[in-house]
């Protein structure tokens, strides 16, 4: 039986299906590290739902794919279909609305494009490359 760990900068996922392993593994940790035990809802950008029933987890990144939408001020723009139109112009200096870019927002959208694109949006790759070209 194997234990899985999954450690990311200061959070932390332990499975096993034995409770006292898991217990076990906790207690050395916490000689090591501040640990905090409690049921996982949300990791990394990650919703988790585990349904004992029917043994089962669903893993999504809906939640952070909204705060990103909000942080952004995207709450209010128009969808559009992926992968976008490949024969749009980019243009480093000037956006849609033919106002400058601030690059450091810029970058930081692509990061978390590209954070997301990663994990579960493989559908989003293309339109997210193309934009991260333009990283000055």
């Amino acid at each position: 039986m194997e234990t899985i760990c999954r450690i990311f900068v200061d959070d932390g996922i332990l499975c096993r299906a034995k409770e006292l392993t898991i217990h076990n593994i906790i207690m050395h940790l916490k000689t090591i590290f501040k640990v905090i035990k409690g049921s996982i809802d949300y990791y990394v950008g990650f919703r988790i739902m585990i349904y004992s029933l029917n043994h089962s987890i669903f893993i999504n990144q809906s939640h952070h794919i909204t705060n990103i939408i909000k942080h952004f001020g995207m709450d209010h723009a128009n969808p559009i279909a992926t992968p976008f139109n490949s024969n749009m112009l980019f243009n480093a200096q000037v956006g849609p609305t033919n106002k400058a870019v601030d690059q450091f927002s810029y970058k930081e959208t692509t990061g978390s494009l590209m954070y997301t694109m990663t994990m579960t949006q493989l559908n989003i790759m293309y339109d997210v490359s193309m934009a991260v070209q333009y990283n000055v």
